[in-house]
């Protein structure tokens, strides 16, 4: 499915042909390194962190997610950079997240959430009006995000960006940012690197 914006048929049939070789030589990469990594280790998995935004990717960085997550040999897990908060105007965590879940149609394939533990205590300026306040409000969000895709049948696992942020956070955004921590660490389940 391609996302566009156009109003007539003809630009939307130039841009399509404009990308489409774009999209199948990242396809055609993707496969390739797949089959590499599982020529020299069968074992070894082979993933891809995407971009949170599904126009994004098919638009602008010829990421071809669906295909990665509905036919074999493309990848073992998808990481989608969903590094937003539920309030984000544009991408609703809890939409981006179902979005995700949803279209991985292989059992094979993980779906392991990337969270944006950057923005805790921090204004969120391209979250819109009823966003862009949510990080200096709540100090729970990326705990009631991991309990959210906990709920998903395709979640594996999250992964934080960045580890810097959560273990060395910036003075002015500390309070808020240990606070977050310690609200993620009641939800976290075996979790070693968040106990250290």
């Amino acid at each position: 499915e391609l996302y566009f914006e156009e109003k007539n048929i003809e630009a939307f049939v130039e841009k399509l042909e404009r990308l489409y070789p774009s999209i199948e030589y990242v396809n055609k990469l993707i496969k390739e390194v797949y089959s590499a990594i599982k020529s020299i280790d069968s074992s070894c998995r082979f993933g891809v962190s995407p971009a949170g935004n599904m126009e994004q990717n098919y638009n602008t960085l010829y990421c071809d997610v669906y295909t990665w997550v509905t036919s074999k040999g493309y990848v073992d897990y998808i990481c989608p950079q969903l590094y937003y908060g539920f309030n984000n105007r544009d991408c609703p965590y809890l939409d981006v997240l179902s979005e995700f879940n949803d279209m991985i149609t292989r059992s094979e394939i993980e779906l392991i959430i990337g969270l944006a533990a950057y923005k805790a205590g921090a204004e969120d300026t391209y979250a819109g009006e009823n966003g862009k306040k949510e990080w200096l409000t709540y100090d729970d969000i990326l705990a009631r995000q991991v309990t959210a895709a906990r709920e998903e049948s395709k979640y594996s696992g999250f992964a934080l960006y960045r580890y810097d942020s959560v273990y060395n956070p910036a003075s002015g955004v500390k309070n808020a940012v240990n606070a977050e921590r310690e609200n993620l660490l009641k939800t976290c389940w075996n979790c070693v690197r968040c106990n250290e």
